[in-house]
């Protein structure tokens, strides 16, 4: 039994197959083959249930998948813990927001690339929901994105609050004074699509005031809905920092509402079985470049 033999074993289960695990190890899936069946005959035991259809472990593969986990943790922590920085390599695969994405995440990278200069950076930015899924399947080591997040599986680090408000363009001619939800309905709403956190926020506070969104449109990129705002097709609860721009070229308004609407708390996520060696690092440094507000929740907008 070699490492390289566990090791395959773990990307195999990790993410989903031999294919998947062959290109991860940069081998060919014929030689990932190889490596199970020499692992099969060191235990004198099948670990795959071949009668059955998909990847299912059998009972003696499910124990030793567990001690591999354990195994290529350890080694990973030490050479991160031990080693000179500068002489760590591997990739870590991280899944940003698009919030972060266009806000702070080369901050990141750049501090990341001068912590670990041999350490390659993957980056996946998406929407809330399918970060998530692309974790827990284990196709990201890391996440970056809003909360909140409630799964005991999953370590939670704080990165700062992104303030957002809803906004309209200046040819709505929409009059300055606080409006509940049920008053906006009365304009065109457009919303990021129901895989961001953010749309549920969004459908509780409407729902909280017994409001119905009688047509909503929705878009998947936070961007291209800002730009639909600023073009008049609806009104959008879009962010501070992306639209200061925008907002000091008169091209967008923002429109006061009551009861307002929390912060929104963006997290720094990973699964606390088979925490990535760099995790906690690469927290600190989120944390470090974050331009979020990093204090107490704010509530209150206040037209601009």
């Amino acid at each position: 039994m070699t490492f390289l033999q566990l090791q395959t074993l773990y990307w195999i289960v990790r993410l989903g197959g031999f294919s998947a695990a062959a290109r991860h190890l940069n081998a060919s899936q014929p030689a990932i083959s190889t490596r199970i069946r020499q692992l099969e005959l060191a235990i004198g035991a099948a670990l795959f249930d071949r009668e059955q259809r998909g990847l299912r472990l059998t009972a003696k593969g499910e124990m030793l998948y567990a001690e591999a986990e354990r195994l290529i943790d350890h080694v990973a922590r030490i050479r991160y813990n031990l080693a000179d920085p500068h002489l760590v390599d591997g990739t870590v695969r991280l899944g940003a927001a698009e919030l972060i994405a266009v806000t702070w995440l080369a901050a990141l990278v750049s501090r990341l690339n001068e912590a670990y200069p041999k350490v390659r950076a993957e980056l996946d930015v998406d929407l809330t929901l399918p970060l998530l899924e692309k974790l827990k399947a284990g196709r990201l080591d890391m996440v970056l994105l809003p909360g909140p997040i409630a799964d005991s599986g999953l370590v939670r680090h704080s990165v700062g609050r992104a303030r957002f408000a809803w906004m309209a363009s200046p040819r709505f001619a929409i009059p300055r004074r606080p409006y509940r939800p049920a008053e906006l309905t009365r304009w065109p709403i457009m919303t990021l699509s129901h895989q961001s956190n953010l749309h549920r926020v969004l459908e509780e506070w409407f729902a909280d005031d017994e409001a119905e969104l009688r047509r909503a449109d929705v878009c998947n990129s936070l961007s291209v809905l800002t730009e639909m705002v600023v073009a008049g097709i609806g009104l959008g609860y879009l962010s501070l920092l992306q639209t200061e721009g925008m907002r000091e070229r008169g091209l967008l308004e923002i429109i006061e509402t009551q009861p307002p609407i929390e912060d929104l708390e963006y997290l720094v996520v990973y699964s606390r079985r088979g925490t990535p060696p760099l995790a906690l690092k690469i927290a600190e440094l989120a944390a470090a470049v974050s331009n979020f507000d990093m204090g107490k929740p704010e509530a209150a907008i206040r037209p601009a």
